[in-house]
């Protein structure tokens, strides 16, 4: 479909536009098209910061300066992605996954740099999927990278729901490129699983890339040092003293940690023994004593004109709290300078823009985001100082997509601080997560905010630092509505979520809890509850298999299969999935209770409902129906009925393979099963 636009223009765009294909600006909720007559409102770039401040740490490590300008230690990664890129494929979506300060978002940028490079291709950063309406596309291809799709998860899978829809583009490679710190986020792009690449993984540097290690070292000394107009002629330690220090704790094996510790000795080249937390701690303070300075020198050069004083802990403060929300704008601010707490006075607005801190019409969040951890730890981690009120104050800045944004940017870096830089010692005195431990016990005490906050942590990829705050909404909305339905749903949440926290009795507590709501409000109408009843039945189910009550969940099952079998029979398109999932999972338990006759009986009824399902939509029951195969092939065999078994996983892997294309899951799923028939074909099983 052409979209429709006045305007002249050049080559081709992709173009978020309403079901005519009229582009319009905002948010956009109708569909995906490829467009010859529209003009791309989107200019795709690499946001290299050119000319870093030599004086300003954050300025210096962030992926953003390109120090060093070579990137070390990732050939490997970087010919994979640009193989997957320059395939003859139309569209492909990836995820670079791993741990904070591995360098994924280097990496990518710099497999854009190289893209662009290439006639005919365009590449960069999309920094707001629910906002941008079109995007340029090139002769050759196009690259879209979305950093942290976590964040906006919501946006993200509208975006993928939407390219999902778009006719396969002829002659253009599209890529979209997902940057996260965890596998999970691959699911954010299953409405294109046919056309979603398997996961790369980012690691730590290996043994074998000690010599890649040492010359990223000495190369981002030296361009710090070219940086600041120093002497570049002689490393302050030798190779072997590196390697050393090297091999001396996990964490320097991230590129961040290397670079981290070559800015380091540029400033202190005698402090060759300063080790992994200590390194990210002291670069921290000494961003945070270069505001300082900056402020007291602030304060001296207006003291005889009159102007307000700056109390330097406020802007420290200030740069502290825009690593919740990423960036604070004047009308966060100003909501923020309202608030009376520690003796902290925030300046007027006009001060702030005076200040290095404020930067292109913000005050931005320290980066990388490990330092950003670190400083609001430092900062909010004192006596003197009140966590909870200010991580409270901040988050009720926003509303809606952006509060979900801001708390999930809040669990992030608490979950960095807590596995990367929280000392032993400082774990066993403050306990796990004691910023969040704050902020909890505050938000108990308003429960309109957490009526905010529940939809922001009822999420799939809620981050585990976050679990004591959904804990803490959870029950305090528990206490604060008598609404049967409503206590039902909070009570199943908090299930899950205690589970999550390592609280098995207390998630099973709540999760029977859920259950005997449900039961009494299905009595009086079944229609609208029956469904949530057997949801809540099949998670107890789980709840009480995993506390070793396998009768128990049994039996839990046994209902909500029951259940799901009255609602599949008057509406089997809409449930006829649920009850076909129940009975697999009835399968599972029966088995592992001493009864296969009663588990390979559940399996071949879900079998039964897959191949249903499948006949009416084969392109998307067709895998679970391969799935279900793979299982009853394995309980006949085990029952003796071999030849039933290779039947069934022959009929498995012929559904399987049209689904798996190269990188996919559905094909890790095809070379398993064929494993299986292989097997099955020798007799071996």
């Amino acid at each position: 479909m052409l979209g429709l636009h006045t305007q002249k223009t050049s080559g081709r765009a992709i173009v978020m536009g309403d079901n005519h294909g009229i582009i319009v600006t905002g948010t956009v909720d109708g569909d995906v098209n490829l467009t010859i007559a529209g003009t791309p409102l989107v200019e795709l770039h690499q946001p290299w910061l050119i000319k870093p401040d030599p004086d300003n740490t954050a300025a210096l490590l962030t992926w953003k300066s390109r120090i060093p300008k070579t990137l070390y230690g990732r050939d490997t990664e970087m010919a994979e992605l640009l193989r997957w890129a320059q395939s003859d494929y139309p569209l492909k979506v990836r995820l670079i996954y791993g741990e904070g300060g591995v360098g994924k978002t280097r990496l990518a940028f710099e497999l854009a740099a190289r893209l662009a490079e290439k006639p005919g291709w365009l590449a960069g950063q999309v920094k707001a999927p629910d906002d941008l309406v079109a995007y340029p596309l090139g002769d050759e291809g196009t690259l879209l990278i979305i950093d942290y799709p976590e964040e906006k998860e919501k946006a993200v899978r509208t975006f993928i729901q939407r390219l999902a829809r778009m006719e396969e583009p002829q002659g253009i490679k599209l890529r979209i490129l997902l940057l996260a710190r965890r596998k999970a986020a691959s699911a954010l792009a299953e409405d294109l699983t046919d056309r979603r690449d398997e996961p790369l993984r980012l690691s730590r540097l290996t043994e074998d890339q000690n010599e890649q290690a040492w010359r990223l070292f000495r190369a981002g000394w030296e361009t710090v040092q070219k940086c600041r107009n120093q002497d570049t002629t002689t490393p302050p330690l030798a190779q072997g003293a590196f390697l050393d220090w090297l091999a001396s704790n996990r964490l320097h094996r991230r590129p961040l940690f290397i670079l981290a510790f070559a800015l380091h000795l540029s400033d202190q080249p005698e402090a060759t023994r300063l080790h992994g937390p200590a390194i990210i701690r002291t670069l921290v303070d000494r961003e945070i004593h270069r505001l300082r300075r900056e402020i007291d020198g602030f304060n001296r050069m207006h003291v005889e004109t009159g102007e307000p004083h700056i109390q330097p802990e406020a802007i420290v403060l200030l740069k502290a709290l825009a690593g919740v929300t990423g960036r604070l704008d004047r009308s966060d601010i100003e909501a923020l300078q309202a608030v009376e707490l520690d003796d902290i006075h925030l300046p007027p607005f006009r001060d702030i823009t005076k200040t290095s801190a404020w930067r292109e019409g913000g005050l931005p969040a320290l980066q990388p985001d490990l330092l950003a951890a670190q400083l609001l730890d430092s900062v909010l981690n004192k006596e003197a100082m009140s966590p909870g009120p200010w991580l409270y104050h901040c988050l009720k800045l926003h509303s809606g997509e952006a509060l979900r944004e801001s708390l999930s940017r809040l669990g992030r870096l608490r979950f960095d601080y807590r596995y990367d830089l929280m000392a032993r010692d400082h774990e066993q005195k403050q306990g796990t997560y004691p910023l969040m431990s704050e902020l909890s016990e505050t938000v108990k005490r308003d429960p309109a905010f957490c009526r905010e906050l529940e939809p922001a942590i009822a999420r799939d990829y809620l981050e585990q630092s976050l679990l004591p705050l959904a804990i803490a909404v959870y029950r305090t909305l528990l206490t604060d509505t008598e609404e049967a339905g409503k206590r039902a749903g909070y009570e199943n949440n908090l299930s899950v979520r205690l589970a999550e926290s390592g609280d098995r009795a207390g998630g099973l507590e709540a999760s029977r809890r859920a259950v005997a709501i449900y039961e009494k409000l299905a009595v009086e109408n079944f229609a609208a509850y029956g469904p949530d009843l057997a949801s809540s039945l099949n998670n107890l189910s789980i709840c009480l298999a995993k506390s070793g009550g396998r009768d128990g969940g049994l039996e839990a099952i046994r209902r909500a299969v029951k259940i799901r079998e009255k609602l599949a029979a008057e509406n089997f398109a809409a449930y006829g999935p649920d009850l076909a999932m129940s009975l697999s999972n009835q399968s599972d338990l029966l088995t592992k209770s001493g009864n296969p006759a009663g588990g390979l009986d559940a399996i071949r009824r879900a079998v039964a409902i897959y191949e249903k399902l499948a006949a009416e939509n084969f392109a998307a029951y067709g895998p679970d129906l391969a799935m279900s195969l793979n299982k009853l092939s394995n309980h006949l065999a085990k029952s003796g009925d071999r030849a039933g078994g290779l039947e069934a996983i022959r009929r498995a892997v012929a559904i399987i393979e049209p689904f798996a294309k190269p990188g996919t899951i559905h094909a890790e799923w095809f070379e398993g099963m064929k494993r299986n028939l292989v097997l099955r074909a020798s007799g071996e099983a």
